[in-house]
C-alpha cells in the first residue's frame, strides 16, 4: 500500500517516522522520474486487499495520509 509520493525526502521522511511511531513497518522506495526523484512511503507484507483496504480506511486522514492506494 502507498501511502504517500512526495517530491521531497523531508516529507517522506515525515511520514515514515510517524507511521514508524505507531508501530507500522513504513518503508520509503525512492523513485527517479524523468525530471526528479520521488519517494513514495510504503506499508508492504500485508495478508490480504481487504486487510490492506481496512488498514488503508483507518490510516485516511490521520498521520499525515491522504490517500492511501492499494496495489497486489
Amino acid at each position: 500500500m502507498q501511502l504517500l509520493e512526495a517530491n521531497s525526502q523531508a516529507d517522506a521522511l515525515a511520514l515514515y517516522d510517524r507511521l514508524r511511531g505507531a508501530g507500522y513497518a513504513a518503508e520509503i522506495r525512492p523513485v527517479k522520474s524523468e525530471n526528479a526523484m520521488l519517494y513514495r512511503v510504503r506499508l508492504s507484507n500485508l495478508p490480504s486487499r481487504a486487510d490492506a483496504q481496512a488498514l488503508a480506511n483507518m490510516l485516511k486522514g490521520t498521520l499525515g495520509v491522504s490517500e492511501p492506494t492499494i496495489s497486489m
